[in-house]
């Protein structure tokens, strides 16, 4: 069953609505039972979850708890486990999430004694009031200063399993905020690279419900986020659009990574180098969308 769109469309119906709230708010009366440690709540994307992660690190030094837990989607762990201000990661399945993201619709956070849950929706309405991104996660459902600056990530000692080298790239073409390009210049630019020598790869989840699938002429790269955090430093470079994978992959400061956005508005507020990568690359999305594959080649080639 797709949860998110049976959610859509029976959302509107008040008894219906009334039964999730109350399953969610049984569900955080469980889960923050232990009054020592401070749960944070993500319940949205991977991108909000990095973006609550990176940030999450300063609750712990204003609110003097020993122990924080990030509680957050299954596929989501490998992001928790990266930021040492976690003790540790609290998984749940897709109905239980589902609950919780709903439990408030009103303000923009739920914040009780010992957790936050933040209401994604709302915020969402509000991003134009905000420089940058990290900036509305600070205010509206942190309520740290401005000035606080993500955390680093420790970076896992574990096994190069891809085993990717400098001929290998991978691009990410699938978003759900914003709409990609079109699967023909994705196309384009996967025989560009591939007509320069290079190895393509499509990183796609199988799991997701919009059945993603490789690019024309690539290989498949459907592994465990972990695995490609670190086979992605190993490679020539990754191209993504700008989604929440792409936030995920900044944290890695050895990876090569060329973000595309929409607009320059875009570029601005969602500019994944926030996080503190010196090798991501912005490219724009030009008038003539066409020409994007012979830019891309020039910035691979030109990678020191």
């Amino acid at each position: 069953m797709n949860i998110k769109k049976f959610g859509h469309t029976i959302s509107n119906n008040i008894i219906v609505r009334f039964i999730e709230q109350s399953i969610g708010s049984v569900i955080v009366d469980v889960l923050t039972r232990k009054k020592d440690i401070f749960y944070v709540f993500s319940c949205a994307g991977i991108g909000d979850t990095v973006a609550i992660a990176s940030l999450a690190g300063y609750l712990k030094e204003i609110y003097k708890f020993k122990k924080m837990i990030l509680v957050c989607k299954q596929n989501h762990q490998d992001v928790g486990e990266l930021y040492g201000a976690f003790d540790g990661v609290k998984t749940i399945n897709r109905f239980s999430m589902f609950c919780l993201s709903i439990c408030n619709r009103v303000g923009s956070r739920v914040y009780g004694k010992n957790y936050v849950i933040g209401n994604y929706r709302l915020l969402f309405k509000t991003w134009h009031c905000y420089e940058h991104r990290l900036d509305a996660f600070k205010i509206c459902i942190l309520q740290i200063p401005l000035s606080y600056l993500p955390y680093s990530v420790n970076h896992p000692e574990a096994e190069d399993v891809l085993g990717l080298g400098l001929r290998d790239i991978i691009i990410a073409p699938y978003a759900n905020t914003f709409k990609t390009l079109p699967l023909r210049v994705w196309e384009q630019i996967a025989n560009t690279l591939s007509s320069n020598g290079y190895n393509v790869y499509t990183n796609i989840c199988t799991n997701s419900v919009s059945n993603e699938k490789p690019i024309k002429g690539t290989k498949s790269l459907d592994a465990p986020l972990r695995d490609i955090f670190i086979g992605a430093a190993r490679c020539k470079a990754v191209i993504s659009y700008r989604s929440g994978f792409s936030d995920f992959l900044s944290l890695n400061y050895e990876t090569h990574h060329i973000v595309i956005y929409p607009d320059e508005r875009t570029a601005k507020f969602e500019d994944v180098a926030a996080y503190g990568s010196k090798r991501i690359i912005s490219l724009v999305e030009p008038e003539d969308i066409n020409t994007i594959s012979e830019t891309i080649i020039k910035l691979i080639e030109n990678l020191e």
